[in-house]
């Protein structure tokens, strides 16, 4: 009967071969001068003696030609699937003698499996001001074999993290600013070492924390108020406000004036209320420069301060006084119209008209009959 010259065969399939291409063709030889036919079937491996059942055959993605023995691909393959198929070719001469011999067909690998991300979404949350900061590790996994299956990861070189091109392990590359960006959303790439290489993608989320580290700042430099000189003390001046970026404020106010401006103001500390606490006098002191700025803030920061200029208006509260005078002797035949002596009166009040002094005579008759006094010079 037929007879293959060898025991076994085997031979390799790269796992993207299009199906119906030839794998191998076998030929067995018959003494006879027979045309045998061919078939395969699967080898059956042998069970446990325990095993009870109809165990089935294996399907095989191989065909073989019966006349020639050539054996084709029948479909596609995929070594992460099955990297091995073993199978049995048959050679039946027309009398029904056989011959058999067996087939080992290793699939080999193809860089053909995109490296796939585990774990996913990564998402990490960091404060703010950290550099260098360890976040987490991703891990992706290729199912190729050999240089096809190592994946290294990669990042935007204008991305704020890093990444560990062989371990994955993912760090913050610069100290983050929570009031420039709250979010990032950073892509990392995982790229096998195949030929060509393949490559996938995805994107981590990065919260950044909020830590008090912003001092606060007067948006407005420079307020200016006018009051009147009898304004009551506790009354509201005015009311300043400055501005904490970070996400919980933290501003407390605080008089960086330490003269008479600190006994005459006084400013409230939650509300940046400032108020009168003292009583002032617009003929002492016309104005008042108040130096506000915060606990929380460095004098020399821009904005860090803010001047309140305070006008103090004049208000009529000085009574004239009168220069001491000597008593006046006048003659008889003093003629009308001579100046006996004049009068002189002084006014502490800061503005015209509160400063302006009016004369008149209170003298009751006779003397008013025969005395007169200029009501602006004082002149009798």
């Amino acid at each position: 009967g037929p007879y293959f010259p060898r025991r076994q065969f085997s031979t390799i399939v790269p796992e993207d071969t299009l199906p119906g291409t030839a794998v191998i063709r076998l030929k067995a030889v018959d003494p006879d001068g027979d045309v045998p036919r061919y078939s395969l079937h699967a080898m059956v491996q042998k069970k446990s003696p325990s095993f009870i059942g109809r165990q089935e055959e294996e399907h095989l993605p191989f065909q073989v030609d019966p006349l020639s023995g050539e054996v084709t691909l029948s479909e596609a393959v995929d070594r992460e699937m099955k990297d091995k198929y073993i199978m049995v070719i048959t050679a039946e001469d027309d009398e029904g003698l056989r011959g058999s011999v067996t087939l080992d067909v290793i699939i080999a690998d193809v860089n053909d499996e995109r490296p796939q991300f585990q774990d996913l979404p990564y998402s990490y949350r960091v404060l703010e001001g950290k550099e260098g900061f360890l976040l987490g590790i991703v891990k992706a996994t290729d199912a190729d074999e050999d240089r096809s299956g190592l994946v290294e990861y990669s990042m935007p070189a204008d991305a704020p993290l890093s990444v560990g091109p062989y371990n994955g392990t993912v760090y913050t590359k610069v100290a983050l600013d929570y009031e420039k960006q709250q979010v990032h959303y950073v892509v990392v790439t995982a790229t096998d070492g195949g030929r060509p290489p393949l490559s996938s993608t995805t994107t981590l989320t990065l919260l950044v924390g909020d830590v008090s580290d912003e001092p606060p700042v007067f948006p407005q430099a420079t307020y200016t108020v006018e009051i009147s000189e009898a304004i009551a003390i506790g009354s509201l001046v005015t009311t300043v406000l400055a501005k904490d970026p970070d996400s919980k404020p933290s501003v407390t106010y605080a008089m960086k004036s330490f003269g008479k401006e600190s006994r005459m103001f006084g400013v409230n500390p939650d509300t940046g209320r400032i108020t009168v606490t003292g009583l002032l006098d617009r003929e002492t002191t016309k104005e008042y420069v108040l130096v506000i700025g915060t606990l929380e803030n460095k004098e020399d920061e821009k904005g860090s301060v803010s001047r309140v200029i305070i006008t103090i208006l004049d208000e009529n509260d000085a009574t004239p006084v009168m220069r001491p005078m000597a008593p006046v002797l006048v003659s008889l035949d003093t003629p009308p119209g001579t100046v006996l002596v004049t009068v002189v009166a002084t006014d502490d009040d800061a503005t015209t008209p509160n400063n302006k002094i009016s004369y008149e005579l209170q003298s009751e008759e006779p003397v008013s009959e025969y005395i007169s006094i200029d009501k602006e010079t004082g002149d009798i």
